[in-house]
């Protein structure tokens, strides 16, 4: 029997109510409101019977007596009883068709919803199988903490989640934050465990198991347990099985006894490239230049013909670029013969001059500098230390430039004069519309007004200061292109540094080929590719944990 059947008997009172406790609107025709609720139920005749009371269940009896073949003396049973018994001659009469296939199913989109077979996918909606389940069981490749907070908070029974477990030193943070969140769900769940779930590429399954005293519902499809996933911005969905195959509870049950626990000693296996490459981080150098330089005058030396440029060269200025006709005005310039006697003092007395040996322990691929775990440590070290010093440069910077305007825009003045006088004894003819580009000292003014305010910004003063930074490495996996250029241009990279011509090959290029065993010269990027694939591959071995990271 379907659930359409069954609600068939009902009138518009009976399943106004149903409609309440199904959090469906009241309002409509009987044949709305009947529709309304077959869609809510998905196809479950057992969740509709638990929500009837005995009057509705005597109607129905009524209606269906020979088709559902109760028992004699049916009338006369208590209403738990009678539920029972309606369950049983339901699923007895249950056929198999097309339509309680559709029934059964629900499929949920963050962006197409306007179908009125099709519902919108939103974290709330989950929610509604949250309440009330003895056990919910989340398994999704990425996750963030508060969504899955949000979604499980209102859990009384049991609740298992299985994520992605992160290598390297973000493993450590991974785990203190999942150990947080089942702090977290334990104020109202009576038992919370977290698991990390690790595959020879990704982890990258999604999937939501509600189990509830009477009936089970799984959610599967592409959505993450992440706000971009389930607040609609992205395009995801998600089917919803009320009635759960065998197989679903037994992959489910199978990723639970797989996973590892979160423990502090945990340790993630490195046995692929993938996995290899996660252990690792990126470090990009930062495009920020403090805009130090200006030329008044580009635009009119671009409108002068070729002869008339040529006699241009002969300009000259201490604190002037060296460029083709007239250089740029170098406000770092001054800073810097100001500065000079200075810094020299310092550098020698320190033995702090700012310099960073980064590339020896970095590799060079598509996608910024690839550093290993082994090294971290070390070039973070390293960084801190040199962007100090270029904090501490900017800021002496900064006091001095608070302290020139009058000698800035005294020193621009005469660089117009030297501008103006080589025009005239070179005899180069220039349009007399830009004359007052000699006799205006506005551009040095906003030179050092904007100056300033870059420089009394935190967030733009952070990142001049910078000499790299750094990011986890992107899951990249399922863009082949991606994939493959990163791939490509880190083992290119290795053959380069295995080169016979190389004298001396830098630290993290030395690391891997020797714990690899490639020490002859000229190795090819398949063949470095191909060996550190085996070693990874080799479980007994346990190459990156008894080999690669061994201290030199």
């Amino acid at each position: 029997m379907k659930v359409r059947e069954l609600l068939t008997p009902l009138k518009m009172d009976q399943l106004k109510r149903l409609c309440e406790i199904r959090g469906q609107s009241v309002i409509g025709k009987i044949a709305k409101l009947r529709e309304r609720l077959a869609r809510s139920y998905r196809g479950n005749v057992e969740r509709v019977v638990q929500d009837l009371r005995r009057e509705d269940l005597l109607v129905i009896g009524d209606r269906f007596d020979g088709q559902l073949k109760l028992r004699p003396g049916w009338r006369q049973l208590k209403v738990k009883q009678m539920r029972r018994a309606f369950t049983e001659a339901t699923n007895e009469n249950a056929q198999f068709s097309s339509q309680s296939l559709e029934e059964s199913l629900t499929l949920y989109s963050s962006q197409f919803n306007g179908s009125s077979t099709i519902d919108y996918l939103n974290y709330k909606q989950l929610q509604k199988d949250v309440k009330g389940a003895k056990r919910v069981t989340v398994i999704t490749a990425y996750y963030g903490t508060d969504m899955l907070e949000k979604l499980l908070n209102e859990c009384r029974g049991e609740v298992r989640v299985v994520v992605n477990g992160l290598g390297g030193k973000r493993l450590l943070k991974q785990i203190e934050g999942l150990e947080d969140l089942t702090k977290k769900l334990r104020a109202n769940a009576y038992k919370v465990k977290v698991k990390l779930g690790f595959s020879e590429g990704i982890f990258h399954p999604k999937l939501y198991l509600f189990e509830h005293p009477t009936n089970a519902a799984v959610w599967i499809g592409s959505a993450n347990a992440t706000a971009a996933a389930l607040r609609g911005h992205n395009e995801e969905i998600l089917i919803r099985i009320s009635s759960i195959p065998e197989s679903v509870a037994e992959y489910a049950a199978h990723v639970w006894e797989k996973a590892q626990p979160l423990d502090k000693d945990v340790v993630a296996p490195v046995n692929s490239l993938i996995a290899f490459f996660r252990t690792g981080r990126l470090y990009y150098k930062p495009y920020a230049l403090l805009p130090k330089t200006i030329n008044p005058f580009r635009k009119m030396i671009s409108e002068l013909p070729e002869d008339e440029r040529r006699k241009i060269s002969k300009f000259n200025f201490k604190f002037a670029d060296s460029e083709g006709g007239i250089g740029a005005f170098n406000i770092g310039l001054m800073f810097e013969e100001h500065h000079r006697e200075d810094k020299e003092t310092t550098e020698s007395r320190t033995g702090e001059n700012g310099r960073v040996r980064f590339r020896p322990y970095a590799i060079e691929t598509t996608y910024g500098y690839w550093v290993s775990e082994k090294f971290i440590d070390k070039v973070d070290k390293m960084l801190v230390k040199a962007s100090r010093h270029k904090e501490g440069e900017l800021k002496r910077f900064q006091e001095w430039l608070s302290q020139s305007e009058d000698n800035i825009v005294a020193i621009y003045r005469e660089y117009l004069d030297v501008a103006i006088n080589t025009l005239k004894d070179e005899n180069v003819k220039y349009p007399s519309k830009y004359q007052y580009l000699f006799e205006d000292p506005e551009p040095s003014l906003k030179l050092i007004d904007k100056l300033t305010r870059l420089l009394t910004n935190k967030g733009q003063f952070r990142r001049y200061h910078l000499e790299f930074v750094s990011s986890e490495l992107p899951e990249m996996w399922e863009d082949v292109s991606s994939w493959e250029a990163f791939e490509d241009s880190f083992f290119e990279w290795l053959a380069a540094m295995s080169s016979p011509s190389r004298q001396r090959r830098p630290k993290s290029a030395a690391t891997i080929l020797d714990a690899i065993d490639i020490t002859w010269r000229g190795a090819s990027a398949e063949d470095i590719r191909k060996e550190l694939k085996r070693r990874l591959a080799d479980r007994k071995e346990q190459w990156y944990y008894k080999v690669f990271l061994l201290e030199d």
